[in-house]
């Protein structure tokens, strides 16, 4: 077998990398759950009756669910955590004197990227939404399994609850009406304040006006089975339909993998799914977002002079103070592809081109 120094060399940055960026996701992880920890005792200590184990599950799922937001800002702190190590160690000149480029260095820790990116897309996806799921049960549990809408999205329709005063219904429609507070053959299955059964309502469409459900020649059959015609039926209501496309479910909690079946289904019943595809394309493009990060963070930290150290932590001072800008961009971007103001593929991948473009650029001129 022909020995191959650089294989031994590549396969040592990978290493390097993963395991400076399982040091900083374990840091950033330790910071967000004290934080979290002191808003969960702070927010529980008025009201009593929460055990010490619920709050620390809500501290750690909470956590998961700050740190999938932070992924690619993770992998930059982890790249300067890299050069950090490697300069103080003076391997990165070591491996200059070598005749390794630093474009084969940069090439090294993208790779490392990508499995970063996977790894994200595939395991840390399944335990957010894992996390998300548990956070929503723990939630109801502590508020006693009381909410005044809870939406579920299936094939044959929506299906909510929906509480007022001394009557909660269950309301199940088979789509909403485009650009309006509409339902389409709705049926409202209407209990007491004991949640028991009274009776069911039955009606081609309901619209929300002032606070009602108006429903348009409704058919109403009572326990004894008896049926009766009401023409124009109010029902109180505290919903609209901008309330209820807020509550239905949140895109942590459902699988990269099954978003695509979800949002046809969302757009089957008639509500808004540009926050479902533009989270779909946010966790595809993470990958990308991850390796223009790295080349962001090498631009300022591959070159050092063991003479002057104050200049390489001024230039991560630089790039870190960069970097938080850059971050509130990407958001402004995403929250205008939620609210169509942009395309959605312009806003999930604008800002990991340009920066993959400049980076590049500043790179080969080294």
């Amino acid at each position: 077998m022909r020995f191959n120094p650089s294989h031994i060399l590549f396969r040592y940055i990978v290493f390097t990398y993963l395991k400076c960026f399982g040091i900083v996701i374990l840091g950033f992880f330790a910071i967000t759950s004290m934080l979290e920890y002191l808003e969960l005792v702070r927010k529980f200590a008025a009201g009593g009756g929460t055990s010490h184990k619920i709050i620390l599950e809500l501290m750690a799922f909470n956590s998961i669910s700050t740190i999938s937001s932070f992924f690619p800002f993770i992998a930059f702190v982890g790249t300067i955590l890299f050069f950090s190590i490697m300069h103080a160690k003076l391997e990165i000149t070591v491996i200059k004197v070598l005749g390794v480029s630093i474009w084969n260095i940069v090439k090294s820790l993208s790779l490392g990227g990508l499995i970063i990116g996977f790894a994200y897309l595939t395991i840390f996806d399944s335990v957010l939404i894992f996390s998300v799921n548990r956070i929503k049960t723990i939630n109801s549990r502590i508020n006693n399994g009381i909410s005044s809408c809870n939406v579920t999205i299936i094939n044959r329709g929506v299906w909510f609850r929906d509480i007022y005063a001394d009557s909660s219904y269950i309301v199940h429609a088979k789509s909403f009406l485009a650009n309006s507070d509409a339902l389409l053959n709705v049926r409202f299955f209407q209990f007491n304040i004991n949640s028991n059964f009274q009776k069911s309502i039955y009606s081609d469409i309901a619209f929300i006006k002032n606070r009602n459900w108006n429903l348009k020649d409704a058919k109403i059959i009572d326990l004894s089975g008896n049926e009766k015609r009401v023409n124009n039926l109010l029902i109180p209501t505290t919903l609209s339909l901008k309330e209820i496309n807020k509550i239905i479910a949140s895109p942590k909690s459902i699988s990269v993998w099954n978003m695509s079946k979800y949002i046809s289904i969302i757009d089957k019943v008639g509500l808004s799914s540009t926050k479902y595809k533009v989270h779909l394309f946010y966790q595809i493009s993470s990958i990308f977002q991850t390796i223009a990060l790295i080349l962001l963070a090498s631009v300022f930290c591959t070159n050092y002079n063991i003479r002057n150290p104050r200049r390489y932590n001024f230039k991560a001072a630089i790039a870190l103070s960069i970097s938080f800008p850059i971050y509130f961009l990407n958001n402004i971007l995403i929250a205008l592809g939620e609210t169509g103001d942009i395309p959605i593929i312009v806003a999930v991948i604008l800002t990991p081109v340009l920066i993959t473009i400049i980076c590049s650029w500043l790179l080969s001129k080294k």
